[in-house]
């Protein structure tokens, strides 16, 4: 019974992802109408994705190396505590293998890569520059749909459904007290997860499509800044003070 109640929850995930993570909607964007735009949307795509490639690695790898490290130790102790820690022990076993599985293969984090999935030459082919920008524009979109699943009640919903899961096993087994740890801190752990994910990439995509209606895109968020307009066969720099 207890393996049954184990493979539950680990398999809960798979079973409630259909409506706990928004559909995603991936937005068209119209063509660059220049050579001159087309260089200039890939130079601003460059550069807001290794602007927040930092937050997405530091992110993802913290995460990923706390879960590991849960698991290792959880595994550990259910194979020396007594038998009625263990079965605490397996829960949140089961429960760390989950939270790695999310990150690696479930819902790995878009952006961690920074702009390295778009980089190239800068007198590549226009068919490679657009092909270039497609991507950066995919990956733009799917950070900032992310980043706005923070505030989905479904996301913290599934949080709360999974960490109740996990404390009813241990109420099945009879352990109330463990159920109640496991809960709590499980819920909150969960929540720590989702509201520390990065959030910058609704603004930049906010300002990609500025970019994209206006011609123009501030390069810096300081007093002064300065812009790109495309200028006929060239591009044209406006600075502000």
């Amino acid at each position: 019974m207890k393996r049954h109640l184990v493979l539950a929850l680990f398999l809960s995930p798979l079973a409630c992802a259909s409506f706990t993570t928004p559909h995603a909607v991936t937005p068209t964007f119209s063509p660059p109408r220049t050579d001159a735009e087309l260089d200039a949307r890939l130079h601003f795509l460059e550069g807001r994705l290794d602007a927040g490639r930092r937050h997405a690695q530091v992110w993802h790898y913290g995460w990923l190396g706390f879960n590991a490290a849960c698991f290792a130790y959880t595994t550990t102790s259910a194979a020396l505590d007594s038998a009625r820690s263990r079965s605490f022990d397996i829960v949140n076993a089961t429960q760390a293998a989950v939270g790695v599985a999310d990150l690696v293969y479930l819902r790995p984090m878009p952006g961690r890569e920074g702009a390295d999935p778009i980089r190239g030459a800068a007198d590549a082919s226009h068919a490679d520059k657009v092909a270039r920008l497609t991507k950066g524009e995919q990956i733009l979109v799917a950070a900032a749909q992310r980043a706005d699943d923070r505030s989905s009640w479904t996301i913290h919903l599934g949080n709360l459904a999974f960490n109740l899961l996990g404390g009813g096993i241990l109420l099945a087994l009879h352990e109330d007290h463990y159920a109640a740890i496991a809960t709590l801190s499980g819920t909150a752990v969960g929540e720590a997860y989702i509201w520390s994910e990065p959030s910058r990439a609704p603004e930049d995509l906010e300002e990609y499509r500025r970019f994209i209606a206006d011609g123009a895109v501030a390069q810096s968020r300081s007093r002064s800044h300065w812009l790109l307009l495309p200028d006929g066969p060239g591009i044209a720099v406006r600075v502000n003070f």
